[in-house]
């Protein structure tokens, strides 16, 4: 366990040089893209620190000479690229290399970079997607690429000596070539020129105000934490000719075919099912069974009304959709609008519906969010006592959960909340709802239908390589398709540059952005949510590796508000009220080294004039090994008060910006309303104590002006990744 009180000068000599500044990093190395420039951003961080474990030049070019994937050529591809990506397919990519198995391998070889992590995440096309993977989706891949070219071909496994292994693992760390942008920085928009001078500058503080705190700590930042190694096996792909089987083995960019750098221990004709990574999706429900009238205390259960599962190769870049469709909806979907029901059907009740579209949807199990009455059909139900005599289950709380599991067993849960009706206050206290607080609250005006709310659920297991959308030329669409909308809009978030030099971030698990669509009137609502987004940093050292997962956890924390102000800015530069979120409180606050304190070292200079809530939380999270950068008092904005932290583990560097409202800061609802006459942007902020606040808005002349917008975001990431602006 961390002791925060201990001797603060040997913690000042022993770290003072290990925190890296954030200008070092952000000048000498370049600070990576942002290219999930929607609302919310799940950035795949890609950055580099400077000081005493950067490594020689020497060391540098060895390393890159033998690195696989720093050859990038462009490649003409047989069909157009679209936002949909289907041009990003093996049998396209083959196509394009003449079905030649040498132009093959050494396509792969020459071009998909490598990257460390565990078992098969990406898959064929997901590698394909990042240009870059380890080396079971580098020969899933390569396999593919080959299969399509009408070879016969088989996985080989084994391991690599120590040497290459380190070797391997060191190539993570080489520059790659970047993708030219189309434009200079001269000609990026203003608006996004100003998005990266305040979003460097509110980054610069606060990484330099939590480094500077943690130099005071008397155990080195990282020093704990597991290191990152190679995989433990190695995996290749084998090509039959002429009755034997030849290696294809493309790990390093002096490889050639017939060579192998590890003895085969096994082959497989395909994959093992042990090795993927796997996607496990449920929708469960809180129900209250109770009567149309009366006090008699209601029943509360939960249960489970879908579940669906599927490796994360399978869905790598895909969108699937969620949905609530009458009860005796039964599909197929030949688009996603015809998967919108008008009404509900006859028998009141509705279930989960999710549509990979080109499979068979998955449909859960019927629920009601409403008790019978006539105008629903339920007069047949009515006459056998359902609600009158029987008490009935309504559902007053839905949620969507994931969990990612790794190869190796290890998981993790992440949930969506799609509605409900208790509240976060009332089930803090524990107490169920009474019959009439039921029936109030499922017949409010406001309560939620999700019979009319669309999730496009849009998941990811790497970073999507510029070189797939710079170069789109498919036009905006003259009429609202909110399918195409959406992929546009989670294109935004995904799409990023892999540009660094020292220390690289990359996903090691599936990522997941949800966009959540509501038709409402002449309009379509969209709520944008980054949901899972979990990096690994592969650095030189422990300290090098912490250093990136701060500062990473910094930009995301701070990017959200940077980027409505880019987009709310981009039709008509009207002002919009502050997104309450930590990076605003620390401005706000003109925070400083003399205004921060470090928790729970500093508790004693907590403000007591904050509320006994906001003090319990704040020691809640400040638990070891998790630490607190807060400011020592609140701060007023729009007459409210507002306290916020940037809540760091000591071990790994992870980095989280937290308000006083808990881990998902004030809550703010984003809304795209894309009406006959243009596209609105709306924004409320949530206060669980002052519910929503007034909203604000900005408007966009058509739906083309505003795609266009969206297009200029995606387009400008390859120049911002260049380090024009850092």
């Amino acid at each position: 366990m961390t002791n925060l009180n201990s001797n603060l000068a040997e913690a000042q000599r022993t770290m003072r040089s290990k925190v890296p500044s954030c200008r070092s990093i952000v000048s000498k190395h370049f600070l990576p893209p942002f290219a999930y420039l929607m609302f919310l951003a799940a950035v795949t961080i890609s950055t580099a620190s400077a000081g005493d474990a950067s490594p020689s030049p020497a060391a540098e070019t060895s390393t890159a000479q033998r690195a696989p994937g720093l050859h990038r050529q462009p490649l003409a591809l047989p069909v157009p690229r679209t936002f949909a990506l289907t041009h990003v397919e093996p049998a396209v990519y083959s196509k394009a290399l003449g079905n030649d198995p040498q132009r093959i391998f050494e396509f792969v070889r020459d071009q998909i970079a490598y990257e460390s992590y565990e078992g098969c995440l990406r898959g064929a096309r997901g590698t394909l997607l990042a240009m870059a993977g380890n080396s079971v989706d580098r020969a899933a891949l390569l396999a593919s690429l080959l299969k399509a070219a009408g070879q016969h071909v088989r996985f080989a496994r084994g391991k690599l000596p120590d040497n290459l292994r380190k070797e391997l693992l060191a190539a993570v760390r080489a520059e790659r070539t970047r993708t030219p942008s189309r434009k200079s920085a001269a000609e990026m928009p203003a608006a996004l020129q100003t998005f990266s001078d305040n979003l460097r500058t509110a980054v610069e503080r606060d990484y330099k105000l939590i480094s500077d705190q943690l130099k005071t700590l008397p155990v080195k930042p990282g020093e704990t934490s597991p290191p990152v190694i190679a995989e433990p096996s190695h995996f290749w792909a084998q090509c039959e000719r002429d009755g034997r089987w030849i290696d294809y083995d493309p790990s390093f960019a002096d490889a050639t075919a017939e060579h192998a750098y590890a003895k085969s221990e096994a082959t497989f004709d395909d994959l093992p099912d042990s090795l993927f990574h796997r996607v496990d999706l449920r929708v469960s429900l809180e129900e209250y069974s109770v009567l149309s009238e009366g006090d008699a205390e209601p029943k509360r259960s939960r249960r489970e009304v879908l579940r669906w599962s599927t490796k994360s190769a399978d869905i790598s870049g895909a969108s699937l959709v969620l949905t609530h469709q009458p009860e005796n909806w039964k599909g197929p979907v030949r688009n996603v609008q015809s998967a919108v029901s008008s009404a509900i059907s006859a028998t009141g009740k509705i279930k989960p519906v999710l549509i990979a579209l080109g499979s068979q949807p998955a449909i859960g199990d019927a629920f009601r969010q409403k008790l019978p009455s006539k105008g629903l059909g339920g007069l047949s139900g009515m006459l056998g006592g359902a609600g009158t005599r029987n008490a009935v289950p309504v559902a007053t709380a839905e949620t969507l959960e994931f969990t990612f599991v790794a190869p190796d067993g290890s998981s993790h849960k992440v949930e969506r909340e799609l509605f409900d009706l208790v509240g976060k206050a009332r089930r803090a206290d524990g107490k169920s709802l009474s019959a009439g607080e039921v029936r109030e609250r499922i017949n409010a005006s406001d309560a939620a239908n999700v019979s009319q709310n669309i999730y496009s659920l849009f998941f990811t297991t790497g970073a999507i390589d510029p070189a797939h959308i710079t170069s789109i030329q498919e036009a905006a669409p003259k009429e609202a398709d909110f399918a195409d909308l959406l992929r546009r809009i989670s294109l935004g978030f995904a799409a990023t540059s892999d540009n660094e030099r020292v220390i690289r971030c990359y996903p090691d698990s599936p990522r997941l952005t949800i966009v959540d669509v509501t038709p409402s009137n002449d309009a379509l609502r969209l709520t944008i949510d980054l949901r899972h987004a979990h990096v690994r940093a592969q650095a030189a050292s422990a300290t090098d590796a912490f250093s990136a997962q701060l500062l990473h956890g910094v930009i995301e924390g701070t990017l959200e508000r940077f980027v409505l102000d880019y987009l709310t800015a981009a039709p008509h530069g009207n002002s919009w009220s502050p997104v309450i979120s930590t990076s605003l409180v620390f401005e706000v606050a003109k925070a400083d080294a003399k205004s921060v304190a470090l928790f729970p070292r500093d508790g004693s200079d907590l403000d007591q004039t904050l509320a006994a809530d906001v003090i319990a939380l704040l020691r809640e999270q400040t638990v070891p090994p998790w630490l607190a950068v807060a400011p020592v008092r609140p701060v007023t904005i729009n007459g409210v008060p507002h306290y916020a932290w940037w809540r760091v583990d000591s071990r790994s560097g992870e980095t989280i910006p937290v308000t006083d409202q808990g881990l998902h800061q004030t809550t703010t609802e984003y809304r795209i309303e894309v009406e006959k006459n243009g596209v609105r942007v709306v924004q409320r902020s949530y206060n669980p104590l002052t519910g929503y606040s007034a909203p604000t808005e900005a408007t966009y002349t058509n739906l083309s002006n505003f795609l266009e917008a969206i297009q200029n975001l995606i387009d400008n990431g390859a120049t911002l990744a260049e380090g024009r602006f850092w």
